[in-house]
């Protein structure tokens, strides 16, 4: 039995929708928390990323050479970890 126009066209129509939205919205690889786990890609301006392997070697990646903005990412991270630190303002 074939699908009728109105069908076809509302699956196009639906997977176009998906498409755009996967175009702007990024899953966090990392991320187990579904909540926080899809972000605007468009909206992102800066990232900082710490991996630890398990021969506890760390990478870092991001705007390292921008103190004030690691500054702020520090303070965000303790922020969400609960851990009271000095803000040097």
């Amino acid at each position: 039995m074939k699908k009728s126009k109105k069908a076809k066209r509302r699956k196009i129509v639906s997977k176009e929708k998906n498409l755009e939205r996967a175009k702007t919205k990024v899953k966090c690889p990392f991320c187990s928390n579904e909540d926080k786990t899809y972000l605007d890609r468009n909206k992102i301006v800066e990232h900082l990323i710490v991996t630890k392997d398990s021969k506890d070697h760390f990478h870092v990646h991001g705007p390292v050479t921008n103190t004030e903005l690691i500054k702020e990412f520090i303070v965000m991270i303790a922020k969400e970890s609960n851990i009271e630190i000095e803000d040097e303002d």
